[in-house]
């Protein structure tokens, strides 16, 4: 076992809670190895407010630290830095465009890709969108595409199920005001690619 990746997890494990200012957690792991692992991202405030968002950590681990994680969402998503792919074992897989990932050098840590994640909800780069479309909108559309896409519904072609922690907070809330229920589409893909 890699124990700088052993040092690393553990640390993050400990220390997730505080870093993330309650933002996040490790929500799946095995013991036995730890080079794949699961993080739930809960942003507080901005546009994904409300939203919780699984990411699945891959560490290739004879590599690790000079090589970076494979970081791919696992929770469908409207974000202008996450491409939503194809199917993978039965969960949808995005692909997360973090320049940090692009730029890594053995320095940097599990610590530094959660703190990416988050930085990616509070300012998603429609400038430099893997979603071709989210570049050609103003902000006040593509906030209201972001608050459709945790709500359930179609955007720019995709049909998003209601977020699953948009849900649980609607219901901790009694905000069920705004929840409109909408039939399910047919299952034909999930999302149009760009």
């Amino acid at each position: 076992m890699n124990r700088c990746l052993t040092k690393d997890f553990y640390h993050l494990m400990n220390n997730i809670d505080k870093l993330s200012d309650g933002q996040a957690r490790i929500c799946d792991w095995d013991s036995s190895d730890i080079s794949k692992f699961v993080v739930e991202v809960s942003p507080s405030d901005g546009p994904y407010k409300g939203g919780k968002f699984k990411f699945k950590f891959d560490v290739v681990e004879l590599f690790y630290p000079i090589l970076q994680p494979d970081i791919k969402c696992i929770t469908p998503i409207y974000h202008p830095n996450i491409d939503t792919l194809e199917p993978d074992d039965n969960d949808l897989i995005s692909n997360v465009c973090v320049s940090m990932l692009d730029d890594w050098k053995p320095v940097n840590g599990l610590d530094d890709c959660i703190q990416a994640l988050l930085y990616l909800f509070y300012q998603p780069n429609t400038t430099d969108s893997l979603r071709l479309a989210d570049g050609d909108i103003s902000e006040n559309q593509f906030l209201e595409n972001v608050q459709s896409s945790l709500k359930g519904g179609t955007v720019e072609g995709c049909y998003f199920h209601p977020n699953y922690g948009w849900v649980e907070n609607s219901k901790l809330t009694d905000d069920l005001t705004q929840y409109e229920c909408k039939p399910e589409p047919p299952k034909k893909k999930l999302c149009k690619r760009f």
